[in-house]
């Protein structure tokens, strides 16, 4: 039998016919009612910074000295310069996210504190990140009975501030964070806490992490006295972990921990006193070397496992 091609024009109908009716069938298919876009109210709010009891709105900061007292979401507007005898931010609420936005808080002469909490009334659920305090005469962040806790502190740089960096309070998370040049400590957490991936650098000294604390990721250099340890030749901070860390070249200890604690994976070099002092600890695949006393485990209790001490 013989088959007769169908002419173009036959072919070319019928494919517009099936394209016509795949067209009206998804047209039927289709919603028509068109969505708006939602209206942004102030910058938008970085990814995972939900804020408990606040707005969708984003308050900006473009002046200090400037008090938060309600909770939500702030942030800078530009760089910003302190005044004499103020803080520069008081956080005087719970559930507070301040964006720095990359900006400066610059202290100068004569100022407080660049970011402080309530005096005696610990703030929780405080977000700080993104920017810069630097030349305040007290602290760059908190102080001793001006902090937060169960906070995070992360993407921050605390240079040359009069007293301590950060003083964050109990349970807090620092991360990515640079201390440098400030007199009192680089950055200090007061137990139940940890610090990821920080530097703390020719500060009065570099680390205190209190009870419970972990260290990770973390480098003390050239600070005035201990890089990772406790004040007043005390044997340093108890039931800690402090893991692939590095303490070189500080005035006292390098790492100092006690009773219950775990270093790991640490080095230790040119401190002016011992490299790793520990009581009743675990010291593992850690190095010591070039230091005043090296490895002293003070003669009580410590276990000492793969570790290299070096003259």
């Amino acid at each position: 039998m013989t088959t007769t091609p169908l002419h173009p024009h036959v072919w070319s109908t019928a494919l517009g016919a099936i394209l016509g009716m795949s067209i009206v069938f998804c047209l039927a298919m289709t919603p028509q009612t068109a969505v708006a876009a939602p209206a942004l109210l102030g910058p938008p709010r970085p990814q995972g910074q939900a804020v408990c009891g606040a707005s969708d709105s984003r308050t900006p900061i473009s002046a200090l000295p400037f008090t938060v007292d309600q909770p939500g979401s702030y942030y800078l507007t530009a760089s910003l310069k302190g005044s004499p005898g103020q803080d520069g931010i008081l956080i005087a609420s719970d559930n507070v996210t301040l964006d720095l936005n990359g900006f400066c808080l610059d202290g100068g002469s004569g100022s407080l504190r660049g970011i402080s909490f309530d005096a005696g009334d610990f703030r929780q659920n405080i977000s700080v990140f993104g920017g810069s305090v630097v030349n305040w005469g007290e602290d760059g962040i908190g102080g001793a009975s001006f902090v937060a806790t169960y906070s995070t502190f992360r993407d921050l740089r605390l240079l040359g501030n009069g007293s301590e960096g950060l003083f964050a309070g109990v349970g807090c998370i620092v991360q990515d964070c640079i201390s440098k040049g400030n007199g009192g400590q680089g950055i200090i957490t007061s137990g139940e806490g940890t610090v990821v991936n920080c530097i703390s650098s020719e500060n009065g000294s570099g680390f205190f992490v209190n009870d419970a604390g972990v260290v990770r990721g973390c480098v003390a250099l050239s600070n005035a006295q201990w890089g990772l340890s406790l004040p007043g030749g005390t044997l340093g901070v108890q039931r800690c972990v402090v893991s692939e860390c590095v303490a070189a070249e500080n005035g006292a200890e390098g790492i100092g921990v006690a009773d219950g604690s775990v270093i790991v994976h640490s080095v230790s070099f040119d401190n002016v006193l011992d490299g790793i002092r520990t009581r009743e600890s675990v010291v593992i695949g850690c190095a010591s070397s070039q230091n005043g006393d090296n490895c002293d485990d003070d003669g009580i209790d410590s276990l000492v496992l793969d570790s290299l001490n070096c003259p």
